[in-house]
């Protein structure tokens, strides 16, 4: 059998933040496999990305509590990142004894998202990618709502009245059919798989600020090639099946979210390079959200396709016809040696929804084309509803807000990543305009918070990562406009 060798790309990368009195530490898991015979050859890259609790007296329990459902979600049952790690590397030895064949560069990103609603309820969002061989891999997205006062895993009985699910399930079925353009005698037979041609809820399902979502994943109701399916019911829509006296009693009445839906599009490409023998010689990986224009918000709706075309890669419309450039740009450059000849490239794009008014757009890229290493960008952008413009801090902020938010963030800073006070940032290895500390303008709304990253090289070398800070609203309320975009946190 071949033996695999250990290279090890990142190792643990960590961010910070507090909710209240839970503590929250993001960690990055990363490792990749080489084979020990061509160093450059990757048979897998890993990749984690998970939340670590602690928190004194009561939130204790609740940390240790969330502690485990991480491991639960995201481990496979193996207890930690290292230990899935290494089950998935004999996985792959396992298919590949003789240490060939088509398919073997496999890969694994997940990552758990965790987001407290309120005082008394947190979910997480498992989103992720795998490629095992086969024409094609997989993604999936999977929601887990928590109720932090009992430390339980929330079922929709926990919230609703009894004998819900039969007019939850009404609901339901009028958005999905609304999504899918079906009339509504139209039979399900055919393009969608529901047991006995009949609709039905998944129990994968996500309390937000205004409704339920339910998510449908590949395969589950549909062929791969239809993708997923989303939807969301407004509690307007069934105020009578709430318990009043339960955990969604503090979410607000009306369905003010913005209106505007989209689906997630992907494209999964694996170039294998017949001429070198080279298996996933080119891994390329681009996500994005589409914006229904039909229904809606549909002037809102096409303003965000504007803005998400601008970020695919190289702008284009054309999806397929960039990735099939890519490749042949590849081809054209291909040689005999199998330095830096390894290419990767994944591009997500991503909508999120912090506010009633608001329209987060994320992005993700990662590319190596040949070289010492490859190189990332993360880029925010919050759109207003109203205004239908990318927010910047000074429509956030109070007149002169900036400089005493800068004083704040510098704290925190320095508090992540141990700057001591009589520490100069130059001679801590951060370059800041004159020497002094100051947020950007790449910023994400998240969960009553201003997310702010910098990317490589931007204040620091390569080899300090992706610098964040994280400013909860509740550190800067007298900061925020209260007549702004977010008012809502303030009603």
């Amino acid at each position: 059998m071949l033996k695999l060798s250990i290279f090890i790309l990142i190792g643990m990368v960590s961010t910070i933040f507090s909710q209240n009195d839970l503590n929250v530490k993001i960690e990055k898991f990363e490792k990749v496999y080489t084979n020990p015979a061509n160093s450059s050859e990757k048979f897998l890259e890993f990749s984690l990305e998970y939340p670590i609790f602690s928190g004194e007296g009561s939130a204790s329990a609740t940390a240790n509590f969330l502690n485990r459902e991480v491991a639960a979600v995201l481990f496979d049952g193996e207890g930690s990142a290292e230990a899935f790690f290494n089950k998935y590397v004999q996985d792959h030895k396992d298919v590949y004894e003789g240490g060939e064949g088509m398919g073997m560069g496999w890969s694994l990103e997940s990552k758990l998202h965790f987001n407290k609603l309120t005082d008394e309820i947190g979910t997480f969002t498992n989103s992720g990618y795998g490629y095992s061989g086969g024409a094609h891999g997989g993604s999936w997205i999977y929601f887990f709502n928590y109720d932090l006062r009992n430390n339980k895993l929330l079922s929709l009985a926990d919230v609703m009245n009894s004998n819900f699910l039969p007019q939850l399930t009404v609901e339901g079925e009028k958005v999905f059919r609304k999504e899918k353009n079906l009339q509504p005698n139209q039979s399900l037979e055919g393009d969608f798989w529901f047991e006995n041609n009949k609709f039905h809820l998944n129990e994968n399902f996500l309390f937000t600020r205004s409704g339920i979502t339910f998510y449908y994943n590949e395969y589950e109701i549909s062929c791969y090639a239809c993708g997923t399916t989303e939807i969301r019911i407004p509690y307007t829509n069934i105020k009578s099946l709430i318990n009043q006296n339960g955990l969604l009693k503090s979410f607000p009445s009306v369905d003010d979210a913005p209106k505007v839906f989209h689906e997630q599009n992907e494209i999964h490409e694996i170039y294998n390079s017949k001429t070198y023998k080279r298996d996933s010689a080119y891994v390329i990986d681009i996500t994005w959200p589409v914006f229904d224009e039909s229904k809606g918000n549909t002037e809102f709706a096409v303003k965000l396709n504007q803005l998400v075309t601008n970020l695919l890669p190289f702008s284009g419309a054309n999806v397929k016809q960039t990735v099939n450039d890519m490749i042949a740009t590849y081809k054209s450059m291909e040689q005999a040696d199998d330095f830096g000849m390894y290419w990767t490239f994944t591009s997500d794009i991503s909508a999120y929804f912090p506010t009633t008014n608001i329209v987060s757009i994320m992005k993700f890229e990662w590319e190596y084309a040949g070289g010492a290493h490859g190189n990332g960008v993360t880029l925010y952008f919050n759109i207003d509803e109203a205004t239908q413009k990318v927010l910047t801090l000074d429509d956030l902020l109070i007149p002169g807000g900036r400089e005493k938010l800068n004083l704040i963030a510098e704290t925190i800073f320095r508090d992540d990543y141990e700057i001591a006070e009589n520490v100069s940032l130059e001679d801590a290895g951060y370059s800041f305009k004159d020497n002094k500390f100051a947020v950007n303008e790449n910023f994400l709304i998240d969960n009553g918070a201003l997310q702010f990253t910098f990317n490589s090289y931007e204040i620091a070398p390569y080899a300090a990562g992706a610098p964040e800070v994280r400013i909860k609203f509740s550190e800067i309320k007298d900061l925020i406009r209260k007549d702004g975009p977010l008012k809502y946190w303030f009603e």
